[in-house]
């Protein structure tokens, strides 16, 4: 039994030779290291889109969807402006849990002025509790859009906030009982609960 991602030459073997018709106008599609997709759509523009799932987290499922693929769309230099939201429902989820999640998702996106343009919502086995794939998309002048493969040897990478905000913000808030019974303070929990906050590199990354 395996969790996680695919390994690199897993990656390579079944999914970058396996991309359809190869159109000229995709700048960057999938590859190792290039999260977003970069699609030209005019001579000097630029489609920037981004897919991500939400997997391990249910308090910060709604909230996640948005800010985690948007990251990604930002750290190209461009602003996210739309996202295409799945939501898959075990079949014993209740109303209140899509009431929570679509709540979340409607408040982030209106805090980043995001568009939810559209997506799919469906109750399934095929999940033993809810998953949220979102797609951020954005539109940038290519001239200016930031890749991975352009970085130059001696360059600086620079790291706002601190390393591990998402994972301990989700550990604090869907694991807060365990980590109680284990031992760990209530206001180191509190304080770890509040992380959530500063996942969104949005706006630092638009500065850059």
């Amino acid at each position: 039994m395996r969790i996680g991602k695919l390994k690199a030459d897993e990656l390579e073997k079944y999914i970058f030779k396996r991309t359809g018709y190869k159109d000229p106008d995709v700048l960057i599609g999938s590859s190792i290291g290039e999260d977003a997709a970069i699609i030209k759509i005019f001579d000097d523009k630029a489609l920037v889109a981004h897919t991500d799932p939400i997997t391990g987290s249910l308090d910060l499922i709604g909230f996640l969807s948005v800010v985690i693929p948007s990251n990604d769309v930002a750290v190209r230099g461009v602003r996210p402006r739309w996202m295409l939201t799945t939501i898959f429902l075990p079949p014993n989820a209740e109303e209140s849990e899509i009431d929570r999640m679509t709540s979340q998702i409607h408040e982030t996106a209106n805090m980043f002025n995001i568009s939810i343009v559209g997506g799919h919502t469906e109750y399934t086995d095929a999940v033993k509790r809810p998953v949220i794939i979102s797609t951020a998309i954005g539109v940038g002048r290519i001239d200016k859009i930031i890749t991975t493969g352009r970085a130059k040897p001696g360059e600086k990478i620079l790291m706002t906030k601190t390393v591990g905000i998402e994972g301990t913000a989700i550990l604090a808030r869907d694991f807060k009982e365990i980590l109680i019974k284990k031992g760990v303070d209530k206001e180191i929990i509190e304080k770890a609960s509040s992380y959530y906050k500063k996942i969104s590199v949005i706006e630092e990354a638009l500065k850059l």
